[in-house]
């Protein structure tokens, strides 16, 4: 397959598009993974916790299911940090999103493991729509 700069420009601005309509933070970035397949992106962002919070709550129609809400809660005032970046050991594509990997560094200083995965599920889904 050729690489197509246009289309991959153009996929890539939509997909920011998507995601800022989506309640993404301004700072989020988009970049096509591998050239030769049109659509792999990867999303690049960091979500502090007052982001993160609102990224999730405004995903949830404000009403966050109890495991999400007792993370945001305890997320509240502190230092964590979850990180989107690209992934460069994905192999080939099987979904747009297959790109991004999720960093969360130090999220057990401040929640459960229960907690630790409602709040990854929740970031991964919000990737994957």
């Amino acid at each position: 397959m050729n690489e197509n700069s246009t289309l991959n420009a153009l996929i890539c601005r939509h997909a920011r598009n998507l995601l800022l309509a989506q309640g993404w933070p301004e700072e989020t970035d988009v970049d096509q993974r591998n050239p030769n397949y049109p659509g792999w992106i990867s999303i690049y962002v960091r979500l502090d916790a007052p982001r993160l919070a609102t990224l999730l709550i405004n995903r949830h129609g404000g009403v966050l299911p109890p495991l999400l809400a007792s993370a945001i809660q305890r997320l509240t005032g502190t230092g964590a940090e979850l990180v989107l970046s690209g992934s460069q050991w994905q192999s080939l594509p099987v979904l747009p999103a297959d790109g991004t990997q999720v960093s969360f560094p130090y999220a057990g200083e401040w929640l459960t493991e229960d907690e630790i995965r409602a709040v990854l599920d929740a970031v991964h889904d919000a990737v994957r729509s």
